[in-house]
């Protein structure tokens, strides 16, 4: 029983961790991708879509 408590507890602060961390880097790891121009910007009709793309959270 003990043991099975130690596994989730671990795997527990492994997900929280790791949630912790992308929420904690991302802002700065944009601020580099657009510093070195990481980020890809369309330059012609045919890179873009004709129409919106479908989403489930379309309302």
């Amino acid at each position: 029983m003990d043991e099975i408590y130690l596994v989730v507890v671990r795997v527990l602060v492994a997900f929280f961790a790791a949630g912790l961390l992308s929420f904690a880097l991302t802002p700065p790891v944009k601020k580099l991708a657009h510093r070195i121009g990481a980020i890809d910007v369309p330059k012609d009709a045919r890179r873009m879509h004709k129409k919106q793309p479908f989403c489930w959270d379309r309302r």
